[in-house]
């Protein structure tokens, strides 16, 4: 996403993307995590990769988290309008 722009007759919303809000968590006390001992972490797909300073590396499940039926979908807390080249078009309604 490059710029927000005015809707003009040239630039045409050729897509909506609506965002949903899920939260997952991870009780690092519960999982034994030591924050001063992380190398570097990532998150995918719902899963905690850590790699830890003395090298090891390790997953974790969310012990709370969404499943897709905990997710509001009935209203979507972003909507917003990108042209061909993803530059962010605002409309007049």
């Amino acid at each position: 996403m490059s710029n927000v722009i005015k809707m003009k007759e040239k630039d045409k919303a050729t897509l909506l993307v609506a965002s949903y809000e899920a939260n997952i968590e991870w009780d690092l006390e519960v999982l034994g995590i030591d924050t001063n001992e992380i190398e570097e972490y990532y998150i995918k797909w719902g899963v905690l990769n850590i790699t830890f300073k003395n090298g090891d590396y390790k997953t974790y499940d969310a012990n709370v988290g969404c499943n897709g039926d905990e997710v509001d979908w009935k209203w979507a807390t972003n909507q917003t309008f990108y042209n061909k080249d993803w530059d962010q078009v605002e409309l007049d309604l």
